[in-house]
């Protein structure tokens, strides 16, 4: 049907089956089905009542009820099927660099658990005529692991597989090539850095080269090595994929932040729970999945996003109350909730839960034009000598007074400026415990 003119066929199937649910019919059986599977009959007073009471066509509700009735009764055939032979079927979706010559539309594909991740690669390849290097795997929200069974991933009956295709083209194959290659640096690099512990950076000149993790307001969180060491991988990872992000590379950007979610498992829960980094990553993974159109990964993206609500309430408060002790303002933040209510919009309607996607659409809009502000007022702070970003946030933490917002830049100024000289001075206590050396018990 004609976008506007009408319920969506999604739509129209979802409310004929909550009507077939609350009469008890099931489909599948007889007199719909016959024994062999084959269409029997459909009452015709069933079909002028359904269209009756739900103001549809005739013609649709019959073309409906089949198309319900055999997408039951192919279900119960791969379960049947799954447990007398083993074999499962899965739902398999294309999405990234598809050549013109081939459909864009999802497959059904039938195989055993206990086949690798690269078996089932090579199946997609034989049905799709894509080369096995230029097909990457995800589902359950990770990038399938070549060397692990399908059932060890996690993967059952009716699994749905997003299918990332790599350019054909040499040149994209080379640039994928070094993408992996930068990747496998990123994440050797990140370990290297993340293992430097303090005793083994005190005084040297590569100091900088030290990854530290922060709060909210710039100063070091002191944690173990090994926390510190995993935190550290995870985010230098989500990082390397948010870059990916900005240049539009949404398919190499969401196998980076994969690998980053990853690394950021290995980290105790009491850790992901006191920092909202972890939170972050999983929008933009979400919104990942948006923007390639990848409806299949819906569940992990319901997940992921209330997921990402509690850990904003537990770091920020519920009010913000918390973030706004420690930083003294949110317009930051703000900006993450905007973020966070479009997606869980987006996913509300995906869902045909109109209701509860148009309440937090208007959230989402609400929260952003809080953030806007006076483009007379920014020019007039810049005119005072201020850089454009720390005037737009200034008027937002001071909701558009300008004396305000001067406070508010000389307060982050300040704050700024007190952290960089308390860095500055361990540094130099650092360089005078090297020069001095260690005690006999082994101390700095």
């Amino acid at each position: 049907m004609a976008s506007g003119a009408g319920p969506t066929d999604g739509q129209i199937r979802d409310t004929i089956r909550k009507q077939l649910n609350t009469d008890k019919i099931k489909l599948w059986l007889q007199p719909y089905t016959l024994e062999n599977g084959q269409k029997g009959e459909t009452p015709e007073d069933l079909t002028t009542r359904l269209a009756s009471n739900l103001n549809l066509p005739k013609e649709i509700v019959t073309a409906t009820l089949e198309e319900l009735r055999q997408h039951a009764v192919d279900k119960l055939a791969a379960r049947k099927k799954f447990q007398e032979d083993g074999i499962t079927s899965l739902k398999v979706k294309l999405t990234g660099s598809i050549p013109t010559n081939i459909s864009r539309t999802g497959f059904n594909l039938e195989t055993k658990l206990d086949v690798s991740s690269t078996a089932l690669k090579q199946m997609i390849s034989q049905q799709t005529s894509l080369g096995v290097d230029y097909l990457k795997l995800i589902s359950c929200g990770q990038v399938l692991d070549d060397t692990k069974t399908l059932q060890e991933l996690g993967l059952g009956q009716q699994s749905q597989v997003m299918v990332i295709c790599l350019s054909e083209s040499e040149v994209e194959a080379r640039r994928q090539e070094d993408q992996r290659h930068r990747l496998e640096r990123t994440k050797e690099a990140a370990k290297i850095l993340a293992t430097r512990n303090s005793e083994d950076r005190i005084g040297r000149e590569d100091d900088r080269y030290f990854l530290q993790i922060a709060d909210h307001t710039g100063r070091a969180i002191k944690l173990p090595d090994e926390e510190r060491q995993a935190l550290s991988v995870a985010l230098t990872l989500n990082e390397k994929g948010r870059a990916c992000l900005k240049r539009k590379q949404h398919g190499e950007g969401l196998l980076i932040l994969l690998e980053a979610d990853h690394a950021f498992r290995q980290c105790r829960s009491e850790i992901l729970e006191a920092v909202d980094n972890y939170a972050v990553l999983c929008l933009d993974i979400v919104w990942c999945y948006l923007s390639l159109q990848n409806v299949d990964q819906l569940p992990d993206a319901e997940s992921r996003l209330r997921m990402c609500e509690e850990c904003f309430n537990r770091s920020y408060g519920a009010n913000m109350e918390r973030l706004m002790a420690l930083k003294g303002d949110n317009s930051r933040e703000l900006a993450l909730y905007v973020r966070l209510y479009l997606l869980q919009g987006i996913v509300a309607v995906l869902k045909n839960d109109f209701r509860q996607g148009k309440t937090l659409l208007e959230k989402a809009e609400r929260v952003l034009n809080s953030l806007q502000v006076d483009e007379t007022k920014l020019m007039q702070l810049m005119s005072m000598g201020y850089e454009m970003s720390e005037a737009r946030l200034g008027l937002r933490a001071a909701t558009g007074n300008v004396s305000h917002a001067i406070t508010k830049i000389l307060e982050r100024r300040d704050r700024r400026k007190e952290i960089a000289e308390k860095e500055k001075e361990e540094r130099r206590q650092k360089t005078i415990q090297r020069r001095l050396g260690k005690t006999t018990d082994g101390s700095w």
